[in-house]
């Protein structure tokens, strides 16, 4: 049984100053913090670690993704983070979803883990990584699929 964990670093959160895509607020002040995240194997073996820097308006209260190590956004100027941030959606988060979910089912698995892995090209970290996962498994399974049908059994 494959389990999906996250846990906040240990490091206190950095006040920085960035751009806002969410409220659109310039110069908005936001708390800089790092977040692990890790696929295990039965709550025990882990499989994908993976440590993602994101950055909390503390206007409109979003959380943005930063391609950037803690670090240097701490060090960066607001023009400077608007070049590290990513913009997450929720669709990418939910199509990743349904293609782990699905990837099992031949020819529909192909299609939900498809979409989820064109949905999150862009995206760095376990969401890209398990769309992936997910579309090769779908691609065997599909293929196995099709053979059994092509054998006529």
């Amino acid at each position: 049984m494959t389990t999906f964990d996250t846990r906040v670093g240990e490091l206190p959160a950095v006040r920085v100053l960035f751009n806002c895509g969410q409220c659109h607020d310039i110069n908005a002040e936001g708390h800089c913090y790092e977040q692990t995240s890790g696929l295990t194997l039965f709550m025990v073996i882990p499989l994908i670690t993976s440590t993602d820097t994101k950055i909390k308006c503390t206007h409109c209260g979003a959380h943005q993704l930063v391609k950037a190590p803690l670090s240097a956004v701490s060090a960066s100027s607001p023009e400077e983070i608007d070049n590290y941030l990513v913009r997450e959606s929720s669709i990418a988060r939910i199509s990743m979803l349904a293609g782990l979910i699905s990837c099992w089912l031949p020819f529909f698995g192909l299609l939900t883990a498809g979409t989820a892995l064109l949905f999150n090209t862009k995206t760095q970290g376990p969401m890209r990584v398990i769309s992936q996962l997910s579309l090769g498994v779908a691609v065997v399974s599909s293929f196995a699929f099709g053979v059994y049908l092509a054998m006529g059994n």
